[in-house]
């Protein structure tokens, strides 16, 4: 079953998920994968912080794997519409 805390690990995570996934694109990881290296990590890490393996750790990894590649890639396009407009006028 899942608890009220899974919210606070899932804030926890996601930043930690965006910086590993950063880290591991510079070092040459390929950005296809980057969203499968998200959920990987952000179950793993999950893992850890819960300290226990399970089927009830899947749901919130992926959760927070996703959550991390969409927040990452979302104000990554972001960034480039501004900088887009802000070239234009």
């Amino acid at each position: 079953m899942i608890d009220a805390s899974v919210g606070v690990n899932i804030a926890i995570i996601v930043p930690l998920v965006i910086a590993l996934v950063e880290t591991a694109k510079r070092m040459g990881f390929s950005s296809t994968y980057a969203p499968l290296l998200s959920i990987i990590l952000a179950i793993g890490l999950y893992a850890l912080r819960t300290l226990s393996i399970g089927v009830d750790l899947i749901l919130p990894g992926i959760v927070a794997g996703l959550t991390a590649s969409g927040l990452y890639s979302g104000t990554v396009s972001t960034i480039k519409a501004v900088n887009k407009s802000n070239t234009n006028t």
